[in-house]
């Protein structure tokens, strides 16, 4: 397998259409393929959790490993609901994108203009430079005490107040450094010029048009039904995970049925004109500290993989690691959604890793 980052590269759109459409059935090869690889990745990798692949509008590959809940003995199934982390931070991106879609506002505009309050020094910030990542605000772990903050309840304002006092890391347009700081700002503004709260607004212009049933915001609150335990791995043995609290930037739980449907949306372009899907998939490519050259989109990294470009992007809070990739030329979205890490604070990359290789097999 051979992925590298890509440049700057217009979207071809394409329109995977539904489920029901006449397309060559899935390929019985294939899925063999993906599940030979998988019965020796799964048991190597301690992953359990959930995994869908879909092929020309249709599911080629699905199937559950381990167990929802240790305690109850309840299996994994593709009903589980898992937490998917930063996976949010693209619908966030979306929910912005359908706001200049409707003439509330343009992701060129500077920051203050939405939020006044923001200390001076970070006037120059605009919206586009937070969601990729270009902005120079600081990542959450750049804050002291970050590990007890996120393990209490807060609300979105509170949230995005922890970053008040930081300096910008360097001048907004620079580099790329990952940040959850901005996409606690990008929910905020949803807030302000929509006038409802980021939830209720993701939830009526997002989740309910794509019929994401299974998904929504994990605030540790409510019941949530079919929730899947997280745990983390601590001397060998599982343990359930700390609560983390974090809004905008990574609050949502789903499933990887409605993982699949809004791949889709990806592809298609299904809530977005063309000029805001293409503002939302199209890369800024930029150095970080190390060096490093990153093609990041809005919430969405941009890589080849086989020589095909693909949009993807992985989440982790504790106990729960996702991974959606989605290659709109090829019509393929790969989602891997699982209930497990390595260590409670410590983001490991075992959907990651198994979700790309997936998608080598489906790209040869």
């Amino acid at each position: 397998m051979t992925i590298k980052i890509l440049r700057t590269v217009p979207l071809l759109v394409i329109a995977l259409g539904p489920t029901g459409c006449t397309r060559p059935k899935p390929d019985g090869e294939l899925a063999s393929r993906i599940d030979a690889y998988l019965s020796e990745a799964v048991p190597e990798s301690g992953f359990q959790g959930s995994i869908s692949v879909a092929l020309s509008g249709s599911v080629l590959f699905s199937a559950s490993y381990g167990m929802a809940n240790l305690e109850h003995q309840v299996p994994n199934t593709l009903r589980t609901r898992f937490r998917i982390g930063s996976v949010t931070k693209q619908m966030t991106a979306t929910g912005l994108l359908i706001l200049q879609d409707q003439g509330r506002l343009d992701v060129e505009d500077r920051v203050l203009e939405y939020l006044p309050d923001l200390p001076p020094t970070w006037a120059g910030i605009t919206i586009h430079q937070m969601l990729t990542h270009t902005s120079g605000l600081p990542d959450l772990t750049d804050l002291p005490n970050w590990k007890e903050r996120v393990s209490s309840p807060s609300t979105l304002g509170e949230e995005a107040f922890w970053y008040w006092e930081e300096p910008l890391l360097f001048q907004p347009g620079q580099e790329f450094r990952y940040s959850n700081a901005g996409y606690e700002l990008a929910g905020l503004i949803i807030e302000r010029v929509s006038g409802a709260p980021y939830e209720a607004f993701l939830q009526e212009t997002v989740f309910e048009p794509l019929g994401l049933l299974e998904t929504g915001f994990d605030r540790r609150d409510r019941i949530i039904p079919n929730m899947a335990q997280g745990y983390f791995i601590e001397e060998s043995e599982k343990r359930p995970a700390p609560e983390f609290h974090e809004a905008s930037g990574g609050s949502t739980y789903s499933t990887v049925g409605d993982m699949i449907r809004w791949g889709h949306a990806l592809s298609t372009g299904e809530l977005l004109s063309q000029a805001a899907l293409e503002g939302l998939t199209t890369p800024e490519v930029r150095t970080d500290s190390t060096g490093t050259i990153t093609a990041y989109a809005s919430g969405l990294f941009v890589r080849e993989i086989n020589g095909t470009r693909t949009l993807s992007h992985g989440g982790w809070v504790p106990g729960y690691n996702a991974f959606v990739l989605v290659a709109p030329e090829k019509e393929i979205c790969v989602v891997a959604l699982s209930n497990v890490t390595y260590t409670a604070f410590s983001p490991p990359a075992i959907s990651a890793r198994i979700a790309n290789e997936v998608a080598s097999i489906v790209l040869e």
